[in-house]
């Protein structure tokens, strides 16, 4: 048989304890939390949100975007040359790229549509007893 190390019951670990290791703020003597602490322990901290996108993603996701209101508004009638005007470097060539590959930049602008959509749909239910009831007088008539 094999010895187990005794170990402390887990209601004796308290918060206080936890806060006890935690760095001392230098003017405030009070316990340092997040990047802070980090900076003096040398560990990474809480870092980037979830779903954050970097600057790069970013701009090129407003490229993306920008490219695509221009298409919008030519295929409505504004002159191309004035809308090119207003854009240059990236949404300038997508806007070109947009014109001679269509297929391939609407596939850009596909990916950077959201996965999925969460949308809350309420029903009136007197409109769907009334469609019940239709379809029930529908079925007793053929």
């Amino acid at each position: 048989m094999t010895s187990r190390k005794p170990t402390a019951p887990k209601s004796s670990l308290l918060k206080s304890d936890k806060k006890a290791d935690a760095p001392l703020g230098p003017n405030t003597g009070k316990p340092l939390s997040g990047a802070a602490a980090a900076a003096v322990n040398g560990k990474p901290g809480p870092g980037r949100p979830k779903g954050c996108l970097n600057k790069v993603s970013r701009e090129v996701a407003d490229m993306v975007k920008d490219a695509l209101e221009c298409s919008i508004l030519e295929a409505k009638g504004a002159s191309p040359a004035k809308l090119l005007e207003k854009y240059d470097g990236g949404t300038a060539y997508l806007i070109q790229r947009s014109k001679q590959q269509p297929n391939a930049f609407l596939s850009l602008v596909a990916k950077l549509m959201p996965q999925q959509i969460k949308a809350d749909v309420n029903v009136n239910t007197d409109l769907a007893s009334r469609l019940a009831e239709a379809e029930a007088r529908a079925k007793k008539s053929k």
